[in-house]
């Protein structure tokens, strides 16, 4: 059914909390979040051996672009800019930064204080931005609301927690997702 002003929702974000992704992240043990129940459908077993801390997430080249991507597009440039560093060591043979997928990129992000982001993937996620914005429907849904906000309650007796990507206070939840390809 089209939204329309009689029939549109109201979301108080206040019952949002700031909070940052680390911070979020490190109270896994104490919350159940929707990737832990995703484990839990894929392999119980999974879900309890990482539980234990037998077994850790993964992760994985595309999942730090898939996280800068998000902090670009729904935090802004700034958050971006403080929670990331772009670079790549350059051949000196070719004046062109080392491939992402080399090992003297892989030893410069280490060195870093903050995730490595390569000069590429900042165009990718330029791009990505960019294509957002120029989507009419996509730059509504993005023009009021609230990013990361985190939500914690208690549902049949478990601790739960969620870290919504955006919510507009009118038109809910907005979940943006990136993929390897």
């Amino acid at each position: 059914m089209p939204q329309t002003d009689e029939n549109r929702l109201a979301i108080d974000l206040n019952v949002l909390t700031a909070e940052p992704a680390g911070e979020y992240h490190a109270k896994a043990g104490e919350y159940l979040s929707s990737h832990q129940l995703m484990d839990f459908l894929h392999c119980p077993r999974l879900y309890r051996d990482k539980q234990l801390g037998l077994v850790e997430d993964e992760h994985t080249e595309a999942m730090a672009v898939g996280t800068a991507a998000h902090v670009r597009l729904l935090e802004g440039r700034a958050a971006f800019d403080e929670q990331f560093v772009v670079g790549a060591p350059i051949n000196k043979t070719s004046g062109k930064p080392y491939h992402r997928n080399t090992k003297a990129f892989r030893t410069w992000a280490a060195k870093q204080t903050k995730p490595g982001i390569h000069p590429d993937d900042l165009e990718q996620i330029d791009n990505l931005v960019s294509g957002v914005a120029a989507n009419a429907e996509a730059a509504d849904l993005l023009l009021y609301g609230r990013s990361e906000g985190v939500l914690r309650t208690e549902y049949c007796g478990t601790p739960c927690q969620c870290r919504l990507d955006w919510v507009h206070p009118h038109r809910g939840i907005v979940e943006f997702k990136t993929t390897a390809d």
